[in-house]
């Protein structure tokens, strides 16, 4: 992975807010990283261009102009494009509001934005130590703080959801969990899922769209390609074969659809 503009800032303490490592970062070379948790806040803002996010089991991905709030505690990983994507990240302690092991995902369209862009854009000159930049930040990241402790994992400040679904499903999520979990990485298509639920497909889509806040298609996908990256990342399976285990027709439409939904081809979850 090409990145460029990173290195730890100096540490700036502003209204209980201690920014640790602010990391403006290009890419422009498929990679991921190891999943792993720390003891303080990190916040990331897509600029241009998608990151997987593997968010404590569930896939999801990281657009321009959304953000991801990472709470101490939760286990994450990022895998990266081979085609050139921009974000940036804030790492900073804060107190804890008995916020533990949680994440919120916020889209573009939500009441925050307007301070995500601002803090993308502070980002460089965070990185350089500027004075009046990283206070600046300091008491954005607070407000954002504020803002979303004690939500549900969606972050529906202004009654919008955010790009996955929320961090303790309900049970109709929780439903639809349990028939694409059986079916072990295979499709699961609109029909059946309705059949298995014993509900028609409008209800079943429209539900879902108004509980989580994204389309079906693009959650089944993720669910799909989680049972994938378990076998690439954690079994000795030739890719081949995992292919045909999960219903692909060969091998070249399983590598489609795992750099679709994570932005790297199988071959990179088996690296080092």
């Amino acid at each position: 992975m090409a990145i460029r503009n990173e290195k730890l800032s100096k540490t700036h303490i502003e209204a209980d807010i201690s920014i640790l490592f602010v990391h403006h970062v290009v890419s422009s070379a498929a990679g991921r990283t190891e999943r792993h948790r720390h003891e303080f806040w990190q916040l990331e803002i897509g600029i241009s261009g998608p990151v997987g996010v593997w968010d404590s089991g569930t896939p999801g991905r990281l657009l321009s102009g959304h953000a991801l709030l990472l709470a101490p505690g939760r286990l994450h990983a990022f895998t990266y494009p081979e085609s050139t994507v921009r974000w940036a990240t804030y790492k900073f302690a804060a107190p804890q509001r008995s916020e533990i092991d949680r994440s919120w995902w916020i889209d573009a369209g939500h009441l925050l934005s307007p301070v995500f862009s601002v803090l993308a854009q502070l980002a460089p000159a965070v990185d350089l130590g500027a004075p009046v930049e990283t206070s600046t930040a300091a008491s954005l990241l607070g407000a954002v703080c504020t803002s979303v402790a004690g939500t549900d994992g969606r972050a529906e400040t202004d009654g919008r959801a955010g790009t996955r679904p929320a961090a303790t499903p309900g049970p109709f999520v929780e439903r639809i969990d349990a028939v694409l979990s059986a079916a072990g990485g295979r499709y699961v298509g609109l029909e059946e899922l309705a059949d298995a639920l014993n509900l028609s497909p409008g209800h079943v889509s429209n539900r879902f769209r108004e509980e989580t806040g994204q389309p079906l298609k693009r959650y089944i996908d993720e669910v799909r390609f989680a049972y994938i990256e378990k076998l690439l990342t954690h079994s000795d399976l030739p890719i081949k074969l995992i292919a045909h285990q999960t219903g692909f027709p060969d091998i070249y439409a399983f590598s489609r659809f795992v750099k679709r939904v994570s932005g790297v081809p199988p071959r990179a979850f088996r690296r080092g």
